[in-house]
């Protein structure tokens, strides 16, 4: 890429033929009006300005329309001019000068009035998202060096260090407050707006109810007259960690004889105070590539040139503009601000509305919406449940990431498309959209949508590597959307922000384009290498490097394809090149050295070459290697074909009884087909699927595929004993005869397994304490574990001498929670934790992100942490080479599990059974080790220090991880009756904290809820529960036994300690639909399996063969969870009974909980779909 010091040579001649370097909106079906918008540039007032004069032209008009609320363009100015009173304190006339004013509101009217009262004061709008935590929005409006944050009621209790203003009680009251709590004795000032003459501060006077007009859809007439300005409230607002020093007693309002004269002498702002549309009127966070975010400068110029031209169609004065967006994103700004400067109406939908396509189409037609602009995501939820939901709109513009044809496909066969569809493109810094493109039936013929050409004034470039114009490359954009930068970043503004010749500012997208002849242009891809393949976010770097430590080669490039064929999606290519080509390892040799690196979802697809493409500029041609990739892939995504199709080769093959060959040759195709690899002749009897590169998810989709292809359900697990290509094979022809083999009877081989702890020499004294300072370590293992060598007694952890914490599992949910409490203990010196990671570094940035990914992070703890790389199932070796954390995997068998879950326990027992010293193992295990017994043993009841042995023939149906904790618990039994100093936790099934919210989305629970929300309805699922227990109940719970020395020896449940404590599926689920504001509809289980089969929500499809495959009586491994038996607490309670500051109390599973659970899934969803859209 060019450099970014001085001018680019890019050439702008007007000479020269403007579709070989600068691409405009000309010739596209535009209406625009640019009269009238040339006037208004020129005029140069601001924003704030222009909204103001269209108040005294339409003083009655609705501005907006927020459910019952309405307020005219006349209110909006009053409660903007008080608001900007209040911000304005020094009465300056030339107001806040850009300075930036944080707005912390929900979305609706509040954060309309919001932004009008900044702009009215001469601020700068920095909106948050109000999902954000607050050390978040601290941060960013830190960084900002912002003053005041206006918040609204249900955002007034945020611990927020800045001069707090409050909009009052459903934004429609008179009153506006910067309070807090009346028990701070230091406060310098409260500050308070009444209706009191231009800037005047107020006197209190008598309390008034002031009118609003609240009818759901009023007609254009005569707003009622504010009544007389209420007593500004000061009643305690805030939390009492709210820093004193920002905020103002009442009395500070009071005028004094000195100050009277001091105001009626001042100069009187008016409001709006002037601007100018350079005025930087919004600063947009945006996390970019880097995850860091920035703050984007937005003029007044971009947003009045996306109002007058809104792609290709104006708003008009009679148009209801849809106000979907939350305001922290700059799609936001077309829903707020191209009605208010064109005389227009906002009408505010709900994201409960947005998510429920019938109930968005009543209110759109209600509402009368003329004009609305939403997401991809949103498009294709509603198209394929509620095709007409748009049909009435006049405009309705798209984007946020790649049009989905098939989704539009059926909006256009259903005839219910709006007047015009718009796919429109513009990344926050070029403000909107700067691209966009009317979608007609020729697109969904063609299989494809452009993102259509520049909007109004912009102007758009396609350039190459060197800055040279290119018919596919980078594309470049300038005019009048483009920011100013990114604010007080002056190095990133400066390498995004380039000046190319003749002084034309762009902004480098960083987004590959390619240009069509007819000018249109089509987006390829993101030039930098983060990527998201099924839902991970992945450095394509990382994927090189790990390739590269292994030794095995010398070169490697990674890069992402699509194949949406068959459901794949995309999936993570590798190209590597041998150290030696002559002694090149083996595909499978190279996957097991990459698996020790890094997780198994950054484990490519491998392909090894001996050499890579290069292009002209002598670098890795990626283009190249993915067009390789899909030639051989191409020719077999067709093998699933049509229902018919399908229909036809069912019939053939139970005809002819499908020989293994012709079974074989269609299998292969398959193969191909899903996992991306070598073509179907290549493949050999001899290939494994996994070592092939695929995934559960992947198989999953297999065994679909084979109940499609040859109409036989065959069990995943009976593939997973042998997934060789000949074997699939086999196992389908014999059933196709008839006789699909059943998965294999290992009850001995687990017995088996369960004595390989007996060759371990049992300790000859007590554990060391692991709370004293100067002495050994203490461990946790299992999904989570803890230890505290035998020739002593074992170490008592919490003695001030000892208090040093070896730590497994740290990177799981559970472990991240319960090693941030382990932090905060005061005994705990250090804690050593065991990460598979390519060195300590690595290890110590993968404990950072887990924890920060849900809250938990302190830099403090960097300190105290030290961490040791290596994997759970390695021979022990030392502490350098055994590493702990357990497979967790629904649909894999034992044998996938028996590593890292049973062998890798073995391996910590050895640990903490190495040395002079006893440490006691404190091992975090599930209740999920006694399977279904319930309904297969017939179990009512299941003591803590029972034997395990009784519940082993409830095993062979369940699934491979509970079969893998029974073996190891029963490892750990047998060490613990000859005398090792050994705890076992089993826990239920842990949701998410009590307090945060903050929950584990890849669990089976989360997963089930976005499914079931997504579909509709649940299973029923009667004399079902799961004994949910909050991490933080765990964490709290375990830490507090592990104290005790006492502890070692026994079991201990941790799940609701009574019956009544414990809700049932069917009840939980209510508690989703109740919570969510979406009453789900529970079906039977039988219906609920075929309509999963037709949604096929991604969340579930790993999990799809547990839920649809019968394997008892008629019943699917879930429903044989019926009749649970209950999970006797008493060694629990024992230990709890001294809980410092009284009993341990499990928090209640309730609507109010469970709303918690259901916000972070949908901020995380937020979050991931905003990091999605950047790559």
């Amino acid at each position: 890429m060019a450099s970014t010091a001085g001018p680019l040579p890019l050439p702008l001649s007007p000479g020269l033929p403007r579709q070989s370097m600068a691409y405009d909106g000309s010739g596209q079906d535009m209406v625009s009006d640019d009269g009238i918008y040339n006037k208004v540039a020129e005029a140069g007032l601001g924003l704030a300005q222009l909204f103001h004069k269209q108040a005294e032209e339409t003083p009655e008009a609705v501005a907006v329309v927020d459910g019952e609320t309405t307020l005219s363009y006349h209110r909006l100015h009053e409660k903007a001019s008080r608001l900007a009173r209040l911000l304005n304190q020094g009465g300056d006339p030339a107001g806040l000068s850009q300075e930036p004013v944080g707005i912390v509101v929900q979305h609706g009217v509040a954060d309309v009035v919001a932004q009008m009262a900044v702009l009215y004061a001469g601020g700068s709008c920095a909106p948050m998202d109000p999902t954000l935590v607050d050390h978040q929005i601290e941060s960013r409006l830190a960084r900002l060096k912002a003053r005041f944050v206006v918040v609204d009621e249900p955002n007034l209790g945020r611990a927020l260090p800045f001069e707090i203003i409050c909009l009052g009680d459903q934004h429609a009251e008179e009153t506006l407050t910067l309070s807090c709590p009346s028990s701070a004795p230091d406060l310098s000032k409260i500050r308070a707006l009444a209706a009191a003459p231009p800037g005047r501060l107020p006197e209190p006077t008598p309390a008034t109810t002031p009118t609003e007009d609240k009818s759901p859809l009023p007609a254009p007439g005569p707003v009622s007259e504010p009544t007389p300005a209420t007593t500004p409230d000061f009643s305690p607002k805030l939390p009492t960690k709210t820093p004193a020093s920002a905020l103002i007693p009442p009395q500070a309002l009071e005028p004094t004889p000195a100050a009277t004269p001091a105001l009626s002498d001042a100069p009187v702002p008016t409001y709006p105070v002037p601007s100018g549309l350079e005025h930087c009127t919004h600063l947009i966070h945006t996390s970019g590539t880097t995850g860091e975010p920035k703050a984007v400068s937005i003029a007044g110029r971009s947003i009045l040139h996306v109002a007058y031209h809104v792609p290709l169609e104006p708003v008009r004065p009679d148009d209801v503009v849809a106000h979907v967006n939350n305001s922290s994103f700059d799609v936001s700004l077309l829903d707020v601000w191209a009605p208010l400067l064109r005389g227009a109406r906002i009408a505010v939908l709900s994201k409960a509305t947005l998510l429920d396509p019938p109930a968005m189409e009543r209110e759109i037609e209600r509402l009368g919406i003329s004009v609305m602009a939403t997401t991809t995501a949103l498009l294709n939820l509603v198209a394929f449940t509620r095709p007409g939901a748009f049909s009435g709109l006049r405009i309705c513009f798209i984007g946020g990431e790649q049009a989905n044809v098939g989704a539009i496909k059926v909006i256009f066969d259903q005839k219910s498309a709006p007047e015009m569809l718009v796919n429109a493109y513009g990344p926050t810094e070029c403000c909107v959209f700067c691209l966009a493109h009317i979608v007609r039936a020729e697109d969904v013929e063609a299989g494809s949508v452009s993102i259509g050409k520049p909007v109004g004034r912009t102007v758009a470039f396609v350039v190459d590597d060197e800055g040279k114009p290119s018919e596919e490359g980078e594309l470049w954009i300038g005019g009048p959307g483009v920011s100013p930068g990114y604010a007080n970043q002056p190095a990133k503004t400066e390498a995004s922000f380039p000046t190319v010749q003749d002084g034309v500012r762009v902004y480098r997208t960083g987004d590959v384009v390619r240009r069509r002849a007819d000018g249109q242009i089509d987006y390829v891809g993101r030039r930098d290498h983060q990527v998201k393949v099924r839902g991970f976010r992945i450095e394509l770097g990382a994927v090189e490097s790990a390739l590269l430590q292994t030794g095995l080669f010398a070169e490697a490039v990674a890069l992402k394809i699509d194949v949406p064929r068959l459901g794949a999606g995309s999936i993570l290519v590798a190209y590597a090149v041998p150290v030696r080509v002559t002694e090149s390892p083996t595909v499978e040799e190279a996957l097991k050295a990459v698996r020790v690196l890094l997780p198994d979802y950054m484990v490519p697809q491998l392909e090894i070459v001996p050499r890579l493409p290069l292009s002209s500029h002598a670098k890795v041609d990626r283009k190249q290697l993915a067009e390789l990739f899909a030639r051989r892939w191409k020719p077999a995504t067709m093998v699933a074909g049509t229902e018919e199709e399908a229909a036809a080769k069912h019939h053939l093959h139970r005809q002819q009884h499908a020989p293994v060959e012709s079974v074989r040759a269609t299998m292969a195709e398959l193969w191909t087909s899903i996992l991306a690899a070598a073509p179907a002749g290549d493949l050999k009897d001899g290939d494994d699927f996994i070592s092939l590169g695929g995934s559960s998810l992947q198989a999953s989709l297999l065994v679909s595929q084979i109940r499609q292809t040859f109409g036989l359900e065959v069990p995943l697990l009976t593939l997973y004993r042998d997934f060789s290509l000949g074997a699939v094979s086999s196992v389908v022809a014999k059933g196709l005869e008839g006789s699909v083999p059943a998965p294999p009877d290992e009850r001995e081989t687990w017995v088996a397994d369960t004595l390989i702890g007996d060759e371990l020499a049992a300790p000859s004294g007590p554990a060391i304490d692991w709370r004293r300072d100067d002495e050994g370590r203490v461990f946790f293992t299992g999904a989570t574990g803890f230890l505290a060598a035998p020739s002593g007694p074992a170490i008592d952890w919490r003695r001030d001498d000892e208090g040093r914490v070896f730590f497994t599992g740290a990177t799981g949910f559970v472990g991240a929670f319960m090693l941030a409490d382990l932090m905060r203990t005061p005994h705990v010196a250090a804690v050593c934790c065991l990460v598979r990671a390519a060195d300590a570094d690595e290890g110590l940035q993968r404990l950072r992100v887990g924890m920060a990914k849900y809250g938990l992070w302190e830099e403090s703890f960097a300190s105290r942490l030290e961490v040791v790389t290596g994997l759970l199932e390695d021979e022990y070796r030392g502490t350098s080479s055994s590493i702990v954390g357990a497979r967790v995997n629904y649909t894999q068998p034992y044998g996938l599990h028996r590593a890292a879950n049973t062998l890798g326990t073995l391996n910590v027992v050895r640990f903490a059974t190495a040395g002079e010293r006893v440490k006691t193992l404190h091992y975090v295990s599930s209740i999920s080790c006694f399977g279904p017994t319930g309904l297969l043993t017939g179990a009512k009841t299941v003591v803590e220090d029972e034997p395990l042995l009784s519940h082993l023939d409830a095993l062979p149906l369940d699934h491979g991880y509970a079969q893998s904790q029974w073996v190891a618990e029963q490892l750990v039994a047998r060490l613990m009756a000859r005398g090792f100093p050994i705890a076992v936790y089993r826990p239920g099934f842990v949701t998410g904290h009590s307090r945060t919210g903050a929950c584990n989305r890849d669990d089976f629970v989360s997963r089930l809820i976005e499914a079931c929300c997504e579909m509709g309805c649940y299973p029923l699922l009667p004399n079902q529960r799961k004994e949910f227990v909050p991490v933080d109940y765990v964490s709290s719970a375990i830490l507090h036994i592990a104290s005790a020395p006492s502890s070692a020896g026994k079991a201990y449940h941790i799940v609701p300690p009574r019956r009544d404590a414990s809700v049932d599926m069917d009840a939980t689920m209510d508690l989703v639909g109740e919570a969510a504001r979406r009453p789900l509809l529970g079906v039977p289980y039988a219906e609920w399996v075929q309509r999963l089969a037709v949604v096929a929500p991604l969340r579930l499809l790993p999990l799809q063969p547990m839920l649809a495959e019968k394997i008892y009586q008629g019943r699917t491994r879930w429903e044989l969870y019926e009749n649970m038996p209950v999970y006797d607490t008493s060694n629990t309670d024992a230990a709890l009974a001294d809980y410092p500051g009284g009993p341990l109390e499990l928090p209640k599973l309730d609507v109010a909980l469970m709303k918690r659970y259901i916000d972070f899934i949908d901020r995380t969803k937020v979050r991931d779909a905003a990091l999605s859209s950047v790559a």
